[in-house]
């Protein structure tokens, strides 16, 4: 295999001066973030972290966090980011999952004595803040392609949630088709406004220190408009629930900054899609996973308004496909290297190369993706497959929904029905009848939703996905009367 420059040093050759990292008070040029990089290697080393073992992260977004993931690759360590919204009982299961062997977690949510044998390390204590230059710190140069760099955890948005591991090339070869199509260089400034522990978040600390461009790390307390306005943001990524955020708040705000909104996470409705375009925000439309370190195709630029109905093409170092029953395959040098099980990492890959997605899709002649739906997410009611994706997509071209999910709900004589979850725009009340009558008009009968039901207020509107299941449990829960009838 074989050797990738480390980006984190390129980046401070190339760029020394240049800012790579702006969060609250704290601002880093290229160097100093190298130098730092080196000096918490070399700390690491000191407490026993060696190339290959696991260690696991718990932390909200934060410049420490950046440091700690260039550092462990320096290192030849596995990063494995775990997410904040876990409970101390979800990420014990999860640290026992992957066979952890260190464990840094910023606000000791797990007591020592809970996770066993895994070493702990103290986030205070490891990171070189001062003087890190005169460390003589173990950072190569160069790392190998195939090394295992990380360990992500996907979204469990049908199952429960898998580790998958990631080489050092993967994240590389991502970043880099990702510039093709979006460039990203010195002046240019990227919101980290995903978790780090999501792929698509870390994918912008790569793009940056791969192009140059400066993560700025927003301030919680500001909205998205404002943390765009107030720090000329050029870059960002949203999932959808972001972007409408983000239109909501831009009335009186400068945001003619930005040069790319990346939209993934789940499909971008049609409604909000013409929102973006008459607003002229430069929107990309794409498609990605976990598995596939990120992207996997995206909109290129230039390209006709009709085009944004879908989720664009194939990236650089990516290959897709149409399979069996209209299932997306992909493979290439961004498709990581198998799930992880306790010590093993299993291939997930056929034996032709390909890695099976779930999801549905078909491309067209230009090869332009549009997404279906997931094969998880289909049932059948009455003999008949309902894709509730198709029925969520016309839901959401309707005027004033921001969102509709669609889920089976039990019945003795169907089987299933499907039930509809539909968020509107705030202070717009929800007609039922409406949507039943529209829907009508397009759909046989079987696909019409026998209930249509306001969007939970329990529901967060911030998370990546819709947990399904639980709106699963609240239909079969429901026992008002059929809407329309």
């Amino acid at each position: 295999m074989s050797d990738l420059p480390n980006i984190v040093f390129a980046a401070a050759q190339n760029w020394p001066g240049g800012v790579a990292l702006v969060g609250g008070e704290r601002s880093l040029t290229f160097r100093q973030f190298a130098d730092m990089v080196g000096g918490t290697a070399a700390e690491l080393t000191n407490r026993g972290v060696r190339p290959g073992h696991r260690v696991a992260i718990v932390m909200e977004n934060d410049w420490r966090y950046c440091l700690l993931i260039g550092s462990l690759i320096s290192v030849g360590a596995i990063a494995c980011p775990l997410s904040t919204r876990l409970p101390g009982v979800g990420l014990k299961a999860q640290i026992g999952d992957i066979a952890t062997d260190f464990f840094i977690d910023s606000d000791t949510r797990i007591a020592a004595d809970d996770i066993g044998q895994v070493g702990t390390i103290d986030l205070h204590d490891v990171i070189a803040e001062n003087d890190a230059s005169n460390f003589e710190a173990p950072v190569p140069a160069a790392i190998r392609t195939d090394l295992p760099a990380t360990m992500i955890f996907t979204s469990g948005s049908a199952s429960r949630p898998k580790a998958v591991m990631h080489s050092y090339g993967n994240h590389y070869y991502s970043a880099l088709g990702s510039n093709d199509n979006i460039p990203v260089g010195p002046g240019d400034r990227w919101l980290l406004s995903l978790p780090l522990y999501h792929v698509g978040g870390l994918a912008i600390l790569f793009r940056c220190l791969l192009g140059g461009g400066t993560v700025v790390l927003p301030n919680s307390s500001e909205s998205l408009a404002a943390v765009v306005e107030n720090h000329r943001i050029t870059h960002l990524s949203v999932v959808s629930t972001q972007l409408r955020k983000l239109i909501e708040e831009a009335e009186g705000r400068d945001i003619s900054c930005l040069m790319a909104v990346l939209a993934g996470g789940s499909a971008i409705s049609s409604n909000l899609v013409d929102e973006c375009r008459r607003r002229d925000l430069p929107l990309y439309t794409s498609y990605g996973n976990t598995e596939g370190a990120s992207q996997i195709t995206t909109m290129p630029m230039g390209i006709s308004i009709n085009r944004f109905k879908t989720s664009g093409r194939a990236l650089n170092h990516r290959e897709i496909c149409i399979g069996d029953n209209n299932e997306i395959l992909i493979k290439g040098k961004t498709l990581g290297l198998g799930y992880v099980r306790d010590r093993a990492v299993e291939d997930f890959t056929d034996s032709d190369g390909w890695f099976h997605t779930g999801d549905l899709g078909r491309l067209d002649s230009n090869g332009f993706l549009s997404v279906l739906g997931r094969q998880d997410n289909m049932f059948v009611s009455g003999g008949e497959n309902i894709q509730p994706e198709e029925i969520e997509r016309l839901i959401c071209e309707m005027p004033d929904i921001i969102e509709a999910v669609v889920v089976p709900k039990p019945d003795e004589q169907y089987g299933f029905r499907p039930v509809a979850f539909v968020r509107s725009e705030k202070g717009v009340v929800l007609n039922a009848n409406e949507i039943m009558n529209a829907l009508r008009r397009v759909l046989p009968g079987f696909k019409i939703p026998v209930r249509i039901l306001p969007w939970p207020e329990k529901m967060s509107a911030s998370s990546m996905k819709t947990d399904r299941k639980v709106l699963m449990r609240l239909a079969e829960k429901n026992r008002e009367t059929r809407s329309g009838d």
